[in-house]
């Protein structure tokens, strides 16, 4: 969910989250990036992705450091988020972003990896599995959460 406003966490949105939850589905949210680290400005974490229920996503570069402009507080988990190679109308066809979104699809890429794998676990336990196979960084939590999303090695593809 590209979604972010600077309000306080929200009744309805928790609520939906949980229903997704016992459903069987994760929200993904994106953190903001309103942020500017390098001027010590850190905003905190957006609307919706701010409610206990919604996995919140915030960014990192390739040296996974935090990205400049990513919001902190209620972060769960990182994925790249800066210079990512993206699809982009034709003619270009590719195009170069940086942005928490482009860091929660990644997220929400490797979240459908992790439930194809077990298709029976329930959504709470997938989304444990997930924080807990994340890469951790050398950063506060409230920056990057249990640290950058790591895509399952399937036994058919391990070398």
């Amino acid at each position: 969910m590209p979604l972010g406003s600077a309000r306080p966490p929200s009744e309805a949105y928790r609520a939906r989250g949980e229903r997704a939850l016992a459903r069987g589905a994760i929200i993904v949210g994106v953190a903001g990036r309103a942020s500017h680290r390098t001027r010590g400005n850190i905003q905190p974490t957006g609307s919706p992705a701010n409610v206990v229920t919604i996995l919140s996503v915030g960014a990192v570069d390739s040296d996974l450091r935090v990205a400049d402009f990513s919001n902190g507080g209620k972060i769960d988990i990182v994925g790249p988020g800066v210079g990512v190679l993206s699809s982009w109308p034709l003619p270009q066809a590719y195009n170069t972003l940086s942005g928490t979104s482009a860091a929660a699809a990644h997220v929400a890429g490797v979240l459908a990896l992790v439930m194809e794998a077990d298709p029976h676990a329930s959504a709470p336990e997938i989304w444990r599995r997930m924080l807990a196979t994340a890469r951790q960084l050398n950063a506060p939590a409230s920056d990057v959460g249990a640290g950058l999303v790591q895509a399952p090695v399937s036994a058919t593809t391990a070398p």
